[in-house]
């Protein structure tokens, strides 16, 4: 098998189709992926990868959905390669639709804490501009939340609904907290120096207590 590998083909242009939202500049900043500038010779952030384009395309579908476009798709991604194959180009169509707000937010499910406690974990408000990031962020609040009262295994997802009539986004926090768990015995291993009556007195999660999320943090970090 004989190979001419020949030189890494470089990003000339990223061209993105149908952005009538933003412009161009904040849509590539938001990627890895860069034409050819004047840093690439050391960043090599001109070299074209699927891998990295797929993250890319990711993180511009947050761009979108962190400022209310819910609806946003990319409908084609085209990666040309030029005669000589030194130059790629890659054209990017999106199609971004309306922005919506959020509308009614409730929490349902099995509710082990007092509903109040969980809804302080809330960092949505209604009539506020839909936020994915949002409704990410507030589920590991509630699953924090959840777990220091001993549910560590529980489940929170946020399920938006989306009403394009009405360009609203009603949002349901579903809970599935499991059982409580007991931490049983606290184990070190890969300790070679330190007395374990030593590790032992910095833990703040004690064997035969509730397991408390925000304990087991501490004692790490003690």
């Amino acid at each position: 098998i004989q190979i001419e590998e020949g030189s890494a083909a470089r990003i000339r242009g990223i061209n993105f189709v149908g952005n009538k939202v933003f412009d161009d500049k904040v849509l590539s900043s938001t990627f890895q992926l860069r034409p050819t500038h004047f840093t690439s010779f050391y960043k090599n952030d001109d070299k074209y990868s699927r891998e990295k384009l797929q993250g890319d395309l990711e993180r511009l579908r947050s761009q979108y959905m962190d400022r209310g476009y819910v609806n946003f798709s990319v409908n084609s991604t085209q990666v040309t390669l030029s005669p000589d194959k030194k130059d790629v180009f890659i054209d990017i169509n999106v199609s971004a639709g309306e922005q919506f707000k959020f509308g009614e937010i409730k929490i349902s499910g099995e509710l082990p804490a007092a509903e109040d406690l969980l809804k302080r974990c809330l960092l949505i408000r209604k009539d506020d501009i839909f936020n994915q990031a949002g409704i990410t962020s507030t589920t590991k609040l509630m699953t924090r939340r959840l777990g220091n009262d001993g549910y560590i295994f529980a489940e929170v997802n946020g399920v938006p609904d989306i009403h394009n009539d009405t360009r609203v986004a009603d949002v349901t926090f579903f809970v599935n907290p499991g059982k409580q768990a007991y931490v049983r015995r606290v184990n070190f291993s890969g300790n070679m120096k330190t007395d374990d009556n030593v590790m032992r007195r910095e833990m703040r999660q004690h064997e035969g207590a509730l397991a408390s999320s925000e304990k087991l943090d501490l004692s790490k970090l003690r």
